[in-house]
């Protein structure tokens, strides 16, 4: 797996995770990515958590990056091609530009808050976005869907950012490279696994909000909850790499 230079990786409990600037990952072309994860992968329906591409466009920049452009009509992101099995714990680390999308943002459901999807399996943690805030909200199987949910106020801009969400058996935290930026409510227990669904990255999640836009650089899921010194270390491992 391409390190980039900077501090060893954590990668306890890795069980998904693409790299763009790694070939082992992506080819260069092609509509598959393959999982990079190098434990037995956390999965219900087969052997891999390799994705399918949808609407992308590579670029070298960065050492390797994935463009999704994202509209209602033509949803572009990545989705695994196998459910997870439950986990106990969850850190989502992501390396990406979030930007708006072309449809602007959707309310779901008529509700007051329009956003556009970034990453999660939608009803079983999600994270979501607009020009206004980032949000990730987590349930489990002692806090039914919609659980509850960090939310972080900023002004959206279109910069690379390392992204940790971290559920840690008592929060749902989000960490914006590789600082603590907002906290949820109490929770409990292992992640919830009441809902069958695929987890969507940018892709249009549940089919409910906006679908996202942007550029994604790595992505990796964890059946383990980071501390704050475990994602200061991988921010840093990986932040030359996108001049962060």
């Amino acid at each position: 797996m391409a390190t980039h230079r900077g501090p060893r990786m954590i990668r306890n409990g890795l069980y998904l995770c693409y790299d763009f600037a790694d070939k082992k990952s992506y080819p260069g072309s092609g509509s598959t990515v393959t999982n990079l994860s190098n434990g037995t992968p956390i999965n219900r329906l087969g052997v891999n958590f390799n994705g399918t591409l949808y609407n992308q466009t590579f670029e070298s920049n960065n050492c390797g990056r994935m463009y999704f452009p994202g509209s209602l009509a033509s949803p572009a992101g990545i989705i695994p091609a196998n459910k997870p099995k439950p986990i106990v714990r969850l850190t989502c680390e992501v390396w990406a530009i979030l930007l708006t999308p072309p449809d602007g943002y959707i309310a779901y459901a008529g509700g007051p808050f329009a956003s556009a999807w970034a990453w999660g399996p939608e009803a079983t943690w999600r994270c979501l976005y607009d020009n206004g805030g980032f949000q990730f909200t987590m349930s489990t199987v002692n806090n039914a869907w919609g659980g509850q949910t960090a939310y972080y106020g900023w002004t959206r801009d279109d910069n690379w950012h390392h992204y940790a969400c971290v559920y840690d058996g008592t929060n749902a935290k989000i960490y914006i490279d590789g600082v603590l930026r907002a906290t949820s409510g109490a929770l409990s227990g292992n992640v919830a696994t009441q809902y069958n669904q695929d987890t969507t990255i940018i892709y249009r999640g549940g089919n409910i909000f906006a679908a996202g836009k942007g550029y994604i650089g790595y992505y990796a899921e964890h059946d383990y909850a980071f501390t704050a010194a475990n994602v200061v270390q991988n921010f840093n491992a990986r932040r030359s790499r996108f001049s962060v």
